[in-house]
């Protein structure tokens, strides 16, 4: 799954884009990994928040995020059923775009990145 997240992330052409900044959201042991390493995002403007409430506290006047423009990618490695069987219900009532329990195609994860405001 790493692998092919670093893969995806290495397209030379979303390097080059001029990009509005990336808010990262991670928590556990996704927070220890060095995000801001990867190749898509050097050179870019990035920042860590510790959650959702607070990012949207701290740009309350500076972000406008439609919360019906929310994409998602959960349980990629489909090892995590019960927390898929949890959150899966809640994306859906809010009508959220995304992908549960399979890794994504290159063309699938530049989507879920580019056509919504926020990507979970």
């Amino acid at each position: 799954m790493t692998e092919r997240l670093v893969e995806i992330c290495e397209v030379e052409e979303w390097q080059e884009e001029e990009r509005n900044p990336t808010i990262l959201i991670v928590s556990g042991d996704e927070g220890q990994l060095p995000w801001e390493g990867l190749p898509v995002l050097i050179d870019q403007p990035v920042c860590r928040m510790p959650s959702l409430v607070s990012m949207l506290a701290a740009h309350q006047t500076h972000v406008t995020i439609d919360p019906a423009r929310v994409s998602f990618l959960l349980n990629p490695t489909d090892d995590l059923p019960a927390t898929q069987a949890l959150f899966e219900p809640y994306f859906a009532k809010h009508g959220w775009t995304g992908m549960s329990g399979s890794v994504p195609t290159k063309e699938q994860f530049q989507a879920l990145l580019e056509d919504n405001d926020l990507f979970m």
